[in-house]
């Protein structure tokens, strides 16, 4: 007797497999995104970290020159040369501030005396937009770049 239909235990055992597959595969998919939490965890404190060495640098680039009027403000005399003026560098913020609309309005304000301060402004300016450059490439180089090989 030919029997073309598997018997009872048979697919019994065909079941079990199945469940053991469907849990393998549903570890597998697990450990797959734990993998991947852990690489999110290891790009975050790669970036925490750079942005902590950024704001260290930047408080050390922006307080350094303000460092000897600080020593000489707190001795009462000039102890150590004072390399920048403040009202220098108020001004040297004011320039980098001005928006490219409203050097029409400082030139019909302050007709031809505001040459020198032109020229100074558009220093400033440049000053400031190559730091911005800077932050922005720094910025760039440490956000993580996802790669769509890595989904599950």
């Amino acid at each position: 007797m030919s029997n073309s239909s598997p018997s009872v235990p048979e697919l019994l055992d065909h079941v079990k497999e199945g469940q053991k597959l469907q849990k393998l595969i549903l570890e597998n998919t697990r450990l797959q995104q734990k993998l991947l939490d852990r690489e999110q965890d290891r790009q975050i404190r790669a970036m925490k970290a750079t942005a902590r060495v950024r704001l260290k640098e930047a408080l050390i680039e922006n307080l350094l020159p303000y460092i000897p009027l600080i020593v000489n403000k707190l001795r009462g005399k000039r102890v150590l040369p004072e390399t920048v003026h403040p009202d220098i560098e108020q001004l040297k913020l004011f320039f980098a501030s001005v928006k490219e609309g409203e050097f029409e309005h400082l030139v019909s304000v302050f007709g031809s005396r505001i040459a020198p301060l032109l020229d100074l402004l558009a220093k400033y300016k440049d000053e400031f937009d190559e730091k911005e450059r800077k932050k922005a490439e720094q910025a760039d180089s440490v956000t993580p770049k996802t790669s769509e090989s890595h989904r599950p």
